[in-house]
C-alpha cells in the first residue's frame, strides 16, 4: 500500500464528491495507514468535521485502485464535549466509552488533509497528558476488577473462569504501562505493537506478558491453574505497584525485577518478606485502600512507600535503609513505620 503522504491527493479528490451534499470545514487522515501499522488489507481512515447533523455517520468511498476510504463525519461540539469530560479524569466517575477513546487517539494522531490550521487547532483541545492520565488509570481499574473477579472464582472453585479474568488483567495491566509510557492507542489487534514501540522487546514488563498470555494452563489440573492464577497475579499486582509509585513518587526509581514479575528467587532467606500474589493497594475516589480476597483498610501516602519499596526479595532493614533516602519522603520514622506496617500487614496475611 501506498504510504498516506503518497495518496493524498487522491484522497482529497476522493472527498469532493460528497462535499456538496455533506459540506465540512476540515479533514484529516488517521488510524493504522498513519501510524505505520498498515497491512495490504487496510483501509484509510478519514474524518471530516462538519454540521452536527450528519455527526457519527459513515461513508464509504474507493480511490482509482480500489483502495477502501471509510469517512466519519464528526462536529466540533463532539469532540469539545469529549475533550472537557476527559479533564476531569477517569476516577471522578467520568466515564468515556471504548469508542469516543478511539476517536481522541484519531484526533491526536491524525495528519491534515484539507485546512490544516482547522485541524491542528482541534487537535490542540484534547489534552495529550490528561488522556494518557485517563487511559493508565482506566486500564489500571479494569485490571484490579478482573483480579477480584478472578479471586471470587477461585473461592467458588470456578477454576476455568478465574483463568479467563485474570488473563484480563493481565492484558489491561500492560495496557496501563503502555499507556503511562506515551500511547493513546486502545485498539487491542494493536497491544503488542504498541507496546514494542513504547517500551521495547526486552522490557521485563513486556517479556513477562508475553510468557504469561503463551502459556496458560490447558490441562485439567487444579492446582497448575491456581499456580498460574498465583504468577499472572503477581505481575498485576507489580504493575499496580508501578503505576501507584509513578502517580505519587514519580521521582523514585521503580525496577521491574525478577522477585517483582517471576517471583523468582522469592523468599530464599526467612528474613526476606514476600507479598502475597493477590495482595494490592488499589485507588477509589482518591484514596488508597490495601485489598486482597476483601478489602482490608484505608491505607496512607506512608503505608504505600512501605508497600512499594516490598520487592519481594527485601528484608525489613532494606526497606528501612531505602525509606531513610531521597527521593522518597515519609513523615514518621522509617523504622517505626516499617515495623509497625509489617506488623499489620503479617497480622492480615498480606505479607509471609
Amino acid at each position: 500500500m501506498s504510504t498516506p503522504f503518497d495518496r493524498q491527493d487522491a484522497l482529497r479528490v476522493a472527498l469532493e464528491s460528497f462535499k456538496a451534499t455533506r459540506p465540512f470545514s476540515a479533514a484529516f487522515l488517521s488510524g493504522s495507514v498513519v501510524e505505520g501499522l498498515a497491512t495490504p488489507k487496510s483501509d484509510y481512515d478519514v474524518y471530516v468535521v462538519g454540521a452536527s447533523a450528519y455527526e457519527g455517520e459513515e461513508l464509504f468511498l474507493t480511490l482509482d485502485d480500489g483502495a477502501l476510504i471509510e469517512v466519519t463525519i464528526l462536529s466540533e461540539d463532539y469532540i469539545v464535549g469529549i475533550a472537557n469530560r476527559l479533564k476531569e479524569g477517569y476516577l471522578s466517575g467520568n466515564e468515556i466509552s471504548p469508542y469516543q477513546r478511539i476517536l481522541l487517539h484519531r484526533i491526536v494522531t491524525g495528519e491534515p488533509l484539507t485546512n490544516a490550521p482547522e485541524v491542528l487547532r482541534l487537535k490542540a483541545l484534547v489534552d495529550i497528558e490528561a488522556f494518557k492520565r485517563y487511559l493508565v488509570d482506566a486500564h489500571a481499574y479494569a485490571a484490579q476488577k478482573c483480579i477480584w473477579d478472578g479471586v471470587g472464582n477461585l473461592d467458588a472453585g470456578d477454576q476455568n473462569s478465574a483463568l479467563f479474568n485474570i488473563d484480563r488483567a493481565v492484558h489491561k495491566s500492560l495496557d496501563a504501562i503502555v499507556a503511562h509510557n506515551g500511547s493513546t492507542s486502545t485498539v487491542v489487534k494493536w497491544r503488542t505493537r504498541y507496546a514494542e514501540r513504547y517500551l521495547g522487546r526486552q522490557h521485563p514488563a513486556f517479556i513477562r506478558y508475553m510468557e504469561l498470555t503463551g502459556s496458560i494452563p490447558t490441562t485439567l489440573s487444579a492446582p497448575a491453574k491456581v499456580q498460574y492464577f498465583a504468577s499472572a497475579a503477581r505481575y498485576v499486582q507489580c504493575v499496580s505497584d508501578y503505576i501507584h509509585s509513578m502517580h505519587r513518587f514519580p521521582d523514585v526509581t521503580f525496577e521491574f525485577n525478577e522477585c517483582r514479575l517471576w517471583g523468582a528467587g522469592v523468599a530464599i532467606e526467612p528474613q526476606r518478606i514476600q507479598k502475597h500474589p493477590i495482595a494490592r493497594i488499589v485507588e477509589r475516589d482518591g484514596k488508597l485502600f490495601l485489598v486482597d480476597r476483601v478489602t482490608r483498610y484505608q491505607v496512607t501516602n506512608d503505608v504505600l512507600a512501605v508497600w512499594l519499596c516490598l520487592d519481594n526479595v527485601s528484608t525489613a532493614d532494606d526497606v528501612i535503609s531505602t525509606l531513610s533516602t531521597k527521593p522518597w519522603s515519609v513523615s514518621d520514622d522509617p523504622r517505626k513505620l516499617v515495623l509497625k506496617c509489617l506488623e499489620n500487614f503479617r497480622r492480615l496475611g498480606v505479607v509471609y
